[in-house]
């Protein structure tokens, strides 16, 4: 199972890839971006066997930020992956934003630990929808 990781901070994506190490590095992938942008780019020409079952996404990051991505992502009319809100922030208004999207699948705070993700594992379908 492939997923990619969205956030600018460089300590939280490494955080992130060693929660992913603890699981079998043959179950599970990441792929770590520091910026939307480059992510988006990548996804576009992502190929399907490859292709993410989950994105986690930081909301607050320069140039391109997370709620950018989505309108951008839903405009490329990529596949239907799932998107998880992994943020620091405790808005209300950013959890009430991020509930009405249908693309995101559930909306945390930071950091992720190893229980997510083996929940995730589980609720997330192997396949994705192709638009």
């Amino acid at each position: 199972m492939n997923f990619a990781f969205i956030d600018d901070d460089y300590s939280v994506n490494y955080y992130h890839k060693v929660v992913l190490s603890a699981i079998d590095e043959e179950l599970l992938k990441g792929t770590y971006f520091a910026n939307a942008e480059i992510a988006l780019k990548y996804l576009m020409e992502c190929k399907p066997n490859i292709y993410p079952k989950a994105i986690f996404l930081d909301l607050h990051m320069p140039e391109m930020n997370g709620w950018a991505f989505i309108e951008q992502y839903k405009l490329e009319k990529l596949p239907h992956t799932k998107i998880i809100v992994l943020t620091s922030s405790k808005e209300t208004d950013d959890r009430i934003k991020a509930n009405g999207e249908t693309l995101v699948f559930d909306y945390i705070l930071k950091p992720i630990d190893i229980e997510y993700i083996y929940y995730i594992m589980k609720k997330i379908p192997q396949s994705i929808e192709v638009s």
